[in-house]
């Protein structure tokens, strides 16, 4: 995917085998972006350390998940989510000779919130729906879903998070791997039930 940022601000620094980035705040992917961190070659030229902290407001999901490879493993369920999202991230690891980052030296941690999305044809809410006979899950409207995750040893655990369709409440949680395997916990209410 290709990456279009306007009204670039910000500083660059480098000494001492460092790259850093101060507030480099950039709009783009229909929304806005601050960086902030670096990377060094002084304890290895083949895999230099990295550390970022991202401030992502307002990007569109789909436009992100195509630019970027690593949002691709970060957040594999991105290619079926429509909507905006906001996300503050701190990662540190090492870059590649590609200068990619090698996806599993990752550890960092951050939190996500979608405004206003919907999720589309998304195997395992697809097998759901015809499992249970719920229409409603295949097409799921996700508004107002915040999470907070963490990743290291290829995995990222996202901490539980609460879905409602119509009159069902539902706790998703769990983790995927940057291998692209799930392990998701759903947890179903239905809220008329409960007294």
């Amino acid at each position: 995917g290709t990456l279009d940022l306007t009204k670039m601000t910000g500083n660059l620094v480098i000494a001492d085998e460092t790259v850093k980035l101060e507030n480099v705040h950039a709009e783009g992917l229909d929304g806005s972006m601050t960086l902030n961190g670096g990377y060094s070659t002084k304890l290895s030229k083949k895999t230099p350390v990295f550390a970022m902290a991202y401030d992502l407001q307002k990007l569109d999901v789909q436009k992100t998940f195509y630019a970027f490879n690593s949002m691709q493993k970060l957040m594999p369920a991105g290619k079926y989510i429509a909507g905006k999202f906001s996300s503050k991230l701190t990662v540190n690891g090492l870059l590649g000779g590609d200068m990619k980052p090698d996806l599993n030296s990752l550890t960092g941690n951050g939190n996500l919130s979608l405004t206003d999305g919907s999720l589309k044809d998304f195997a395992p809410t697809d097998k759901l729906s015809q499992t249970l006979h719920l229409d409603q899950l295949k097409d799921l409207n996700l508004k107002d879903i915040k999470t907070s995750f963490t990743f290291k040893n290829g995995r990222v655990l996202v901490d539980p998070f609460h879905v409602k369709v119509k009159d069902i409440d539902m706790e998703v949680g769990g983790s995927h791997g940057f291998d692209q395997t799930l392990d998701y916990d759903l947890a179903m209410k239905d809220r008329k039930s409960v007294v």
